[in-house]
């Protein structure tokens, strides 16, 4: 049998899946209220998500020099 070579590719996470992981961390410490409470916070989640993917240029100036010495190489 041959050989297979297979290159693993990162795992890509959309504003979804980050919506969802910090509503649920958000609710590890806060009380959920209601329904519409847990709609409220995820859909403010994922909006910040969604923003912040569409304008992360914007964010450049944040991301530390080492990360980006990384990133470029």
């Amino acid at each position: 049998m041959s050989d297979i070579n297979v290159k693993p590719t990162p795992i890509q996470r959309n504003s979804a899946d980050v919506a969802v992981e910090l509503t649920e961390l958000f609710f590890r410490t806060n009380a959920v209220e209601n329904a519409n409470h847990v709609k409220e916070i995820y859909s403010e989640f994922f909006a910040t998500a969604e923003y912040l993917r569409l304008n992360y240029r914007n964010l450049k100036g944040l991301v530390p020099e080492e990360i980006l010495k990384l990133m470029n190489n």
